[in-house]
């Protein structure tokens, strides 16, 4: 299977804190959709993230970090992406008009969709 993701590539995925399983999940997403995944973010400190108005224990501040946001343009893109996530074995998928964010967090609910 061809690696999706680099540090060359991908400057939005701090690849030290990331899961590898959730990576290696993400990359098997890409190749199932057959479209690109633009990844705009992946961990953020709890500072960072409260300093944004989120949670300081939201799923992108866990380490390993297993949560991505991928941007999406359209309904379409959209749904080839939470498509192949769920094919791969995401069950944690949130989404609004501009991306998608999907994570594998053990400390939050499993199995729901949300709308942000």
């Amino acid at each position: 299977m061809k690696e999706y993701f680099s540090k060359e590539k991908d400057p939005h995925i701090d690849f030290d804190k990331v899961e590898p399983l959730a990576l290696n999940m993400l990359n098997r997403a890409r190749e199932k959709s057959e479209i690109p995944f633009i990844i705009t973010s992946t961990y953020r400190s709890p500072d960072y993230s409260e300093s944004q108005g989120w949670s300081r224990t939201n799923a992108h501040t866990e380490e390993p970090c297993a949560a991505f946001d991928i941007a999406c343009t359209g309904a379409r893109e959209r749904y080839l992406i939470i498509k192949a996530l769920l094919d791969v074995g995401f069950d944690r998928i949130g989404f609004n008009a501009n991306h998608v964010h999907v994570d594998r967090s053990m400390n939050l609910d499993q199995e729901v969709f949300w709308l942000e």
